[in-house]
């Protein structure tokens, strides 16, 4: 076999196995995260390096420090009680965090001190919402952040952890820029042409 066709197959098989975590490697220092829940498709621009995280397809790692997740939630739950025009604001974000922490509180068995703030970045509305790891988290987690956003119907955020060692403003810092950076896609056929 020549060195073309070997080198091509082996660029097929990387864009494969890269494009099945789903990430889309534009260059060295530009990468895509296609995001999708039930047919409905958003995109995340990671500037730095990305991994996909091990067996965990809604997990990427950005330059081997930060490990995001991703959330896609309809709004109308957490519309319940509010009025249409509230799409537009951070309420239908509110009572999702709410609805969060209250889920983690009863995991961990202890009630979580929720923060929010408004955390715009450019023309994105963010609502960054966190709280510090309980005793009952085990590890070396001190706080889980969230950013999230509404986009057409959909709640769409990103969340990570802060470790031991790492600082908050940093940590924080990498969760806005990504989150800064989602976009609605039409569909999955169009996550080949990110890069383009």
């Amino acid at each position: 076999m020549n060195r073309r066709r070997l080198l091509s197959l082996l660029l097929l098989f990387i864009a494969i196995s890269v494009n099945a975590q789903q990430l889309y490697r534009c260059d060295e220092k530009k990468t895509y995260w296609a995001l999708e829940r039930d047919s409905v498709c958003f995109s995340v621009t990671i500037n730095g390096e990305a991994e996909p995280f091990p067996g965990q397809p809604k997990l990427v790692v950005i330059d081997k420090t930060n490990v995001l997740q991703y959330v896609i939630n309809p709004i109308a739950p957490y519309m319940e009680g509010l009025e249409p025009a509230d799409s537009a604001t951070f309420k239908p974000i509110i009572a999702y965090a709410q609805s969060e922490a209250g889920y983690m509180s009863e995991q961990y068995h202890t009630q979580l001190q929720l923060h929010m703030e408004n955390a715009s970045v450019g023309n994105k509305k963010i609502l960054l919402w966190y709280y510090d790891s309980p005793a009952s988290a085990g590890g070396n987690a001190k706080a889980q952040l969230y950013a999230t956003i509404i986009i057409g119907d959909r709640i769409v955020g990103l969340g990570t952890t802060q470790f031991e060692g790492q600082s908050f403003e940093q940590v924080k810092k990498v969760l806005l820029d990504a989150t800064s950076t989602l976009e609605k896609v039409k569909g999955k056929a169009d996550f080949a042409r990110l890069c383009k």
